[in-house]
């Protein structure tokens, strides 16, 4: 059992998730973090040190995944109950590539788009447009296609060309 002020994985996630909710000076920099945690793997090992501290080479890899699934359902919980959330943290969420986050980014490029909000829209649509075909609500890319504008269009379009099987 830990201590109530020592530092652990998931402690380190809720700070770094607190920055993001405040918008404060380091919340993209929380944002890149959560992202490489997510990532994971031995290539992120150095920049997770420096992120992380001492913790990271400490940890466990079944700590390391604890973390990892905790940043995921903390960003995932910020998302979708901010009306705008910062598209570093939707870029974050992103590196999960989980199918089942497919509605999450479609209603953000939506909202976005509702908006005009194009960073916010573009980010949605990268982390939407990564995931396997079947998961993604071509609707949703074809709107992006109709309503955005530059970065955000052509994106859409791209991926609305590419082959399906």
């Amino acid at each position: 059992m830990h201590e109530p002020n020592e530092l652990t994985p998931c402690s380190t996630v809720m700070q770094l998730v607190r920055h993001i909710r405040d918008g404060d000076a380091l919340a993209d920099d929380s944002a890149v973090a959560l992202a490489r945690l997510i990532e994971g793997g031995p290539h992120n090992e150095r920049l997770l040190s420096e992120l992380f501290g001492d913790l990271a080479p400490a940890s466990s890899e079944s700590a390391r995944a604890e973390a990892a699934a905790e940043a995921v359902h903390q960003l995932r919980r910020y998302i979708t109950a901010t009306p705008r959330p910062l598209p570093s943290a939707v870029w974050a969420l992103g590196k999960e590539q989980d199918p089942s986050l497919a509605d999450t980014f479609a209603s953000i490029v939506i909202r976005a788009l509702d908006r005009h909000d194009e960073s916010l829209a573009y980010q949605a649509l990268a982390a939407l447009t990564v995931l396997p075909a079947d998961a993604v609500p071509v609707d949703t890319v074809r709107l992006a296609a109709a309503k955005g504008h530059e970065e955000v269009r052509d994106l859409a379009n791209d991926w609305l060309r590419l082959p399906r099987r």
